[in-house]
């Protein structure tokens, strides 16, 4: 589900207004800026979603540092909502930045020659996954929507060989059609049906 991890250190006064498809979360550890125009500094982890603008700007004074990942695919927003509680453009403050900072550190600056490296970066990704987790109530993870969306999309995984319709899931997960469609585009930003689709032309090709 992740992507790609990234170190950045912003020139002072940088300036960037972008739209991005993944989710990119960010971990301010040096400096200070602005994020949609909300303060960042030191200890603030935010995030932005598929499809939105979002505004990023250094502190001419204090310009800003931070590491990052992208997020894709279809499990994407659970981890998302398991950082943040939700799977909105936002900024959570952290207790401690420096075990996240540690983990980031080890992954850019530490000699990774001995390990092989698609395993590595799994690790780093669950240790950082870890690390949001015990920064909040694990009964208060997963939303209710979110688990529906999750089984749905279990289940449209595991059944592409075969007809499946949107009244199998919605009988499974016992809500009606436009309910399932608005869990649908809150969490992948297409219609349950779409979806179905996409994951069915995604196997053919």
């Amino acid at each position: 589900s992740f992507r790609i991890f990234g170190y950045e250190q912003y020139k002072p006064g940088k300036r960037v207004v972008r739209s991005v498809r993944p989710y990119i979360v960010r971990y301010v550890v040096g400096g200070r800026g602005q994020f949609n125009g909300q303060a960042i500094s030191r200890g603030d982890c935010y995030l932005s979603v598929p499809g939105q603008k979002y505004v990023i700007e250094s502190d001419v004074e204090e310009p800003m540092v931070h590491y990052w990942f992208e997020l894709i695919g279809s499990k994407a927003p659970l981890y998302v909502e398991r950082i943040f509680g939700s799977t909105q453009p936002g900024i959570i403050r952290l207790s401690d930045i420096t075990p996240y900072e540690t983990t980031f550190s080890g992954l850019f600056f530490q000699d990774q020659s001995h390990r092989k490296l698609s395993t590595y970066l799994y690790s780093v990704f669950f240790d950082l996954l870890s690390l949001h987790q015990n920064e909040q109530d694990e009964t208060s993870m997963i939303s209710s929507p979110m688990m529906m969306y999750l089984e749905a999309v279990d289940y449209i995984e595991s059944h592409l060989n075969r007809q499946i319709k949107v009244t199998d899931l919605c009988e499974r997960l016992h809500i009606v059609p436009d309910y399932l469609y608005k869990i649908f585009k809150r969490y992948s930003g297409m219609s349950t049906q779409e979806y179905i689709v996409n994951s069915k032309m995604h196997v053919a090709a």
